[in-house]
This record gives structure tokens, C-alpha cells and sequence, in this order.
């Protein structure tokens, strides 16, 4: 007979072959892929790219009279001309200097709202790699090249913040990990302000190089989150996760990274246009791909860039593609702060209400992310998790930043990350109240 097997030695088993699994999804050697060019020059292709793609304008104007999409004219030529620009020319920029990866004055792309840092403060961090031997870093599996690093992060505070409600956003900027900042559009500050709750952005590595490509990102918005708890001193249930484009990526990926290490999680989530899916199987990358002003070479140059390191079944999987994760994947984030909530389902109430993590989804109808951000809704409803999906019709890639059909998509979105950070008595300022004063304030 067969000596009993010890629940000690399974579970180790159990561990050593998933973490064995876990590194055959990594390359030996990275595969060939496009590094970030020096700043001048793809500026030059990229100005050249323009001038090519201006005399199209007059076949765009066409186009919109013979589709009459839900998108205005104006709109239409301006997602035509970044879209055609950067299918022409999809190239990458080399990686920001230290000294503008750490500056306050950060050139934008988009205009911050007159008078707001009257309302909002910024104060330069520093953000140190987090521990070795805590167990989120831990679950990371690293490639040769990829070490930890200290990165920059912006303190953004309200100068009203909410006194009594202990809150925190952890804010991961878009950019497609090869570009961005935080403070390259307002949208970490309008939330901070309108939300009066203090918001942490990570200058996180772009994946321009061997060494910066993934999964450096993820260590840098684990050490943003490491040192939010551990040296700001906030809870997990305090603390709402927020991102844009692949910063909603990224935000996926440290809550993954979060479960795996059996860790508490955030009270929320909170994803504009999330990418979900490198391979772009999903059908809107395709049949949105000549309303909206995301590009398909370019993102396949990204993709390139981003997964070097990554064999095509971890692009597949849940981590690189979380769009694409099985059932089950997000079965955890019904459990807070070491506890499993008993039918997290539509509506129920978060942290210290006793439910588990809830997450908010903002997309636009006409824009490529769009189904890929709805498998990743339904997926997680089907394992529990607490959902919300806000739609904006005929909107385009992030409108909560943009704007391109106006406001109303950012008032939801605030109004979205607000109604996370609520849950309890502690919070005095309403709904209608934020989307109110975000729209006033716009």
C-alpha cells in the first residue's frame, strides 16, 4: 500500500509545476522587434506622415457624407488623419530622459482645464522597487533583461478631499506602453478633483527596448501599489485601480498578479477603453478599424515591442490578453480583504460592505477595443464579479479623455470611479454631486 501523500508536499507540487508552466511561456532569447527611435527622427517620420495623409482629407469628408456615421465630421477627420499617419508610419520613439519621466511640466497632448491646479496639488515622488520576496513580485515570472527600477510617480491631492474617507486612485496612464506620462492628459487630475480623492500615477517603462519591454511595466505599478500601502499607508480596500487604453491593461495585470499571490485586493476598478487582447481576434479591431483612430500596423508594432519576451501561447493567455481568460480567471475578486463574498453579483456594495472588488468598464461603440472590452465584462459576470459597463454611442478610443463627442463621457466616468470609491457611511458626497460638478468644471 502507498504511503499517504502529505497536503504540504501536494501543494508545493501543485506550486512548482504552475510556476514550471509558467516559464515555458517565456522566450529563451527575446524575439526581433522594433526599438524606440531617437526622439528627432521620429518626429520627422512622423511630421512627413502627416503631410502624406493631408491630401486624403477631401476622400475622408466623402466617406462621412456616403456612411453618415454617428461620429460628427470634424471628428471623423481628425480620428482619419492619426489613424492613416500612424498606419504610414507605425513607428516607436526611444524612451523619455530621466529628467522628463520625472517632470511636473510635462509637455501634454491634450489641454488641462484652465485653473486646475488651483484645485489640485502635484507632488513628485519617488517610488522604490517593491521587495523581492513580496509575494506579488514574486508571481512575476522575469525575463534576463528585465530588472526592478525606481520609477517617478505624481501625488496628485484635491484641495478638497474628502477628510473622513481614507481613499486613494492608483492611476496607470495609456500610450500603449511605448509612450505617455501622467501628467500627458488631465485625466488623473480631473479625478483626483472631482472625486476629491488623491490620485497615485507611476511613470512606469515603456516597452521600447529589451529591458524596458514587459514585464517591467508591471513591476513598476506593483511597487506603485506596494508603496501605497506601504508607505502611504492605505488598506487594499481603500484603494481603486484606474486605467486608460493599456494602462486599464496594466491595471488587469496587478490584479492578476494581486490573486496569484493570494493578496487583498483593491476595492475597484475603474477601465477606460481597456486593451484586452494583443492578438486583435476580437471583430471590432477589424470592422472599426476605419472609424476609429487606433491603427493596426502600428499596433502590431507595438505588440512586437510590448510581448518580445513572450512565447504566442502567453500572448494568448490571461496576463498579455486578459480579454481572452478563461472562466474562472477573475473568480477571485468576489473575496476582500481575506474574505469570499457569497453571490457578488450586479449592485452589491464593495469593501467594507463586504462584497468583493467592483469593476467599472467605460468603451466606445465605435472604436476597436469594443467587443474585446465586452468579453472581458461578460467573463468576469460570469465568474461573480460585480460589472458595470457604460457605453458611449459612436464613441471613439478613450472618450473619457478625449472628448471627441463631448463631456458626457468623462462626467460617467467620474461619476463610475465614484460610485467605487463609495460604500459606506463615510463617504458624504453623492453621485449626481460628481457627475454635476464634473461637467460644470469641464
Amino acid at each position: 500500500m502507498a504511503p499517504p501523500v502529505s497536503p504540504i508536499s501536494t501543494v508545493a507540487t501543485v506550486a512548482q509545476a504552475a510556476t514550471a508552466a509558467a516559464s515555458t511561456l517565456l522566450r529563451s532569447s527575446p524575439a526581433p522587434a522594433p526599438n524606440g527611435l531617437p526622439r528627432w527622427l521620429a518626429s520627422l517620420i512622423t511630421h512627413a506622415a502627416t503631410l502624406a495623409v493631408l491630401p486624403t482629407l477631401p476622400y475622408a469628408v466623402v466617406q462621412h457624407a456616403l456612411y453618415r456615421p454617428k461620429q460628427p465630421l470634424k471628428v471623423w477627420l481628425i480620428a482619419h488623419l492619426l489613424r492613416n499617419r500612424s498606419n504610414l508610419a507605425p513607428i516607436l520613439e526611444a524612451c523619455y530622459s530621466e529628467e522628463e519621466a520625472a517632470s511636473a511640466a510635462f509637455k501634454p497632448i491634450l489641454p488641462f482645464p484652465k485653473g486646475i491646479w488651483d484645485d489640485v496639488a502635484c507632488e513628485v515622488v519617488s517610488i522604490p522597487p517593491a521587495p523581492e520576496d513580496w509575494a506579488p513580485v514574486r508571481a512575476v515570472e522575469l525575463p534576463a533583461p528585465v530588472v526592478a527600477a525606481t520609477r517617478p510617480g505624481f501625488l496628485l491631492t484635491p484641495a478638497r478631499a474628502e477628510k473622513e474617507a481614507h481613499r486613494l486612485i492608483i492611476h496607470c496612464h495609456g500610450g500603449g506602453y511605448t509612450r505617455g506620462h501622467p501628467l500627458w492628459t488631465p485625466l488623473g487630475a480631473k479625478l483626483a478633483r472631482d472625486t476629491r480623492t488623491p490620485v497615485l500615477a507611476v511613470q512606469y517603462r515603456k516597452c521600447v527596448t529589451a529591458a524596458t519591454a514587459f514585464p517591467a511595466p508591471l513591476l513598476d505599478a506593483l511597487a506603485a501599489y506596494h508603496y501605497a500601502t506601504d508607505t502611504l499607508g492605505y488598506d487594499a480596500q481603500d484603494i481603486v485601480l484606474a486605467g486608460d487604453s493599456a494602462g486599464g491593461h496594466l491595471a488587469l495585470a496587478v490584479l492578476q498578479m494581486l490573486v496569484r499571490a493570494a493578496q487583498p485586493l483593491p476595492r475597484g476598478v475603474a477601465l477606460s477603453s481597456p486593451w484586452g487582447d494583443l492578438t486583435f481576434s476580437h471583430p471590432s479591431i477589424w470592422h472599426n478599424s476605419y472609424v476609429d483612430y487606433l491603427a493596426l500596423n502600428a499596433g502590431k508594432a507595438v505588440v512586437a515591442s510590448v510581448a518580445r519576451h513572450y512565447t504566442p501561447a502567453a500572448v494568448r493567455g490571461p496576463l498579455l490578453s486578459p480579454a481572452l481568460a478563461p472562466a474562472g480567471t477573475w473568480r477571485a475578486l468576489r473575496r476582500t480583504a481575506g474574505r469570499v463574498a457569497q453571490g457578488a453579483g450586479e449592485g452589491q456594495g464593495q469593501g467594507g460592505d463586504g462584497a468583493g472588488t467592483r469593476v467599472f468598464i467605460q468603451v466606445g461603440s465605435g472604436e476597436g477595443f469594443y467587443d474585446e472590452a465586452l468579453a472581458l465584462a461578460q467573463t468576469m459576470r460570469g465568474d461573480g464579479v460585480c460589472v458595470t459597463v457604460d457605453t458611449e454611442e459612436g464613441g471613439l478610443h478613450c472618450g473619457a479623455l478625449t472628448g471627441f463627442l463631448g463631456g458626457e463621457a468623462y462626467a460617467r466616468f467620474a461619476e463610475g470611479t465614484a460610485r467605487l470609491l463609495q460604500g459606506g457611511p463615510r463617504e458624504s458626497m453623492s453621485i449626481p454631486q460628481v457627475a454635476e460638478r464634473a461637467l460644470r468644471l469641464l
